[in-house]
């Protein structure tokens, strides 16, 4: 009897919380490549410590040119992103891509990141040989909140220097950015819920 072949994984890594929580959430770490697309040393070495602290396959740096931060583009960014990670995928041989997208509760966002995706496979499908087994996207927090995806980094035990959510560069993140004040926020209300934070706040 012999094994089946373990599924090798990409995963779009821009060093953010729900990247590191994607990467704890896979069941065989040596078999994932961190595909990394976060600007900055810090998340950066956040990739990498994360890379040794897991023991995972690999780190492969994304070389993508400048994402547009346009409302109006947003989508067609967001396609050329996923058609790179497809690319990157059939290059070192992974089937499945997973990309830590969080959006919560807006069904609107939610239905465009799938049909996105779904379009991204086909034209996948259409480029790459026949033979080869077809590469699929999992979107494993896609109906999350920034409070559950908080819950389940807690609940994992996730390691906080395997990720970075400052919108800064510096020995650590700022506390007082937005993205450190949403990140800071949803881990207490993961820790203590929303009543906790209330009381421990009027302490």
């Amino acid at each position: 009897m012999t094994d089946t072949p373990t599924e090798r994984a990409l995963i779009i890594d821009d060093g953010s919380p729900c990247a590191l929580v994607a990467t704890l959430l896979e069941q065989t770490p040596e078999t994932v490549t961190l595909w990394m697309t976060g600007a900055g040393r810090a998340r950066a070495n956040a990739s990498q410590r994360r890379m040794a602290l897991l023991g995972l396959a690999g780190l492969e740096r994304a070389h993508l040119g400048a994402i547009e931060d346009d409302e109006r583009t947003a989508g067609i960014e967001s396609a050329r992103l996923l058609l790179a990670a497809g690319a990157a995928a059939v290059r070192l041989g992974a089937t499945r891509i997973v990309w830590p997208v969080s959006l919560g509760e807006d069904l609107g966002r939610m239905a465009q990141a799938a049909d996105r995706v779904r379009a991204v496979e086909r034209v996948l499908d259409l480029e790459t040989d026949p033979e080869r087994k077809p590469v699929r996207f999992d979107l494993p927090l896609l109906d999350l909140t920034i409070e559950q995806v908080a819950d389940l980094a807690i609940d994992l035990d996730a390691p906080a220097e395997g990720a970075w959510w400052c919108e800064h560069e510096g020995a650590g993140p700022c506390g007082a950015c937005p993205s450190c004040e949403s990140w800071q926020q949803a881990l207490q209300r993961a820790r203590f819920g929303v009543a906790g934070v209330r009381a421990k706040a009027g302490a």
